[in-house]
């Protein structure tokens, strides 16, 4: 299956929003357009190779905006190569209660229907998933070595693609009121992690996805210790930055939960972002044989977003925040259409 991003055989018209002008591309305008981005962009896009999958539009969403069979139906609209959806824990999560997005900070506990929800219901996602035209990837969470591995094979079982591990959820609080340990700043539990892995689900196309370190020579080591394992596929970053602060008007804090701290998302995480992908990729390619790929994360709002983080090295770009928001799937229009137009301005 060659996947484009679009839905095959559709013959309706998309609506997209480019500034203040509303224009209508059909299907395959916007796959002639996304031909012509996959050679102009040069070698990191003749075709766009994640793994062994083949795009044509490096533009997903990330985990945390679509975690039941409704979120996925709602995406299978939308001009993205691959939906993913989870997180999905082991068991069942409510999430925090009260106030818990006040953006640019979210405080939400990784709500979801655990994995047996997974299990009873990937296959139809999948279907659909796949019935558009798009990847199916699950992101998994868990809370011991474990329980990732166990995850990860239901997500495979059920017939998904690739799998992210997800070591940067900064609002899982647990019981005495404290904060769950953040998995990537723990590189011990994080080769037990890689050592569990390989023996389950070796072969299988997964990689850990990475919160935004501010420590350089931890950021190196971390990605030199992921270049070494030839069973990571990719690496995807960033989640959001852990334990912020914000007031509201009145002085009391926005986020209602959890001391008032929250991840912080959105624009301004472009720049730690992309330094994160810089250096990532930087000690990747020290080594000829290294083929780990990078799942670019943080700020995506624009066309220009995506294509500043193609050229700093990224094979995917997701889109979280500016989908989070409302949920709204025409964000993925508009950003698509931002995107081929920067790159093909001729045909704009």
């Amino acid at each position: 299956m060659v996947c484009i991003g679009i839905p095959e055989n559709r013959s309706e018209h998309y609506l997209f929003l480019t500034g203040a002008n509303y224009a209508t591309l059909n299907q395959d305008l916007i796959h002639t357009k996304l031909l012509r981005v996959r050679d102009n962009l040069g070698v990191n896009m003749q075709p766009i190779w994640f793994g062994k999958y083949q795009l044509e539009s490096p533009i997903m969403n990330g985990a945390g905006t679509c975690k039941t069979v409704e979120d996925v139906r709602k995406l299978a609209t939308a001009p993205v190569a691959a939906i993913m959806i989870g997180s999905y824990t082991v068991n069942a999560q409510d999430g925090n209660p009260g106030d818990v997005w006040a953006s640019p900070l979210n405080s939400l506990g990784m709500p979801n229907r655990g994995i047996e929800y997974l299990r009873k219901e990937g296959r139809e996602m999948r279907k659909i998933a796949h019935d558009a035209g798009k990847y199916l990837a699950v992101s998994v969470a868990g809370y011991t070595p474990d329980e990732y591995c166990q995850l990860s094979e239901v997500a495979f079982e059920i017939g998904a693609d690739w799998t992210e591990l997800n070591k940067g959820c900064p609002n899982v609080w647990v019981t005495g009121g404290r904060q769950k340990e953040i998995v990537s700043f723990d590189e011990e539990v994080q080769d037990v992690i890689f050592d569990v892995m390989e023996r389950a689900v070796g072969g299988q196309m997964y990689g850990p996805k990475y919160s935004p370190y501010t420590n350089p020579a931890q950021r190196i080591r971390v990605a030199q210790k992921v270049r070494s394992r030839r069973s990571v596929s990719f690496v995807t970053g960033i989640n959001t930055f852990p334990n912020c602060y914000l007031p509201k008007e009145d002085g009391n804090p926005s986020i209602g939960f959890g001391k008032g701290l929250g991840g912080y998302s959105g624009p301004g995480m472009k720049a730690p972002a992309l330094g994160q992908l810089v250096q990532f990729k930087e000690v990747f390619d020290e080594d000829p044989d290294c083929k780990i790929q990078y799942v670019y994360a943080g700020g995506v709002c624009t066309g220009r977003d995506v294509l500043d983080a193609t050229r700093c090295g990224a094979t995917l770009v997701q889109v979280v925040t500016a989908y989070a928001e409302n949920h709204d799937p025409r964000v993925f229009e508009r950003i698509a259409t931002e995107y081929v137009n920067l790159v093909d301005p001729v045909h704009a």
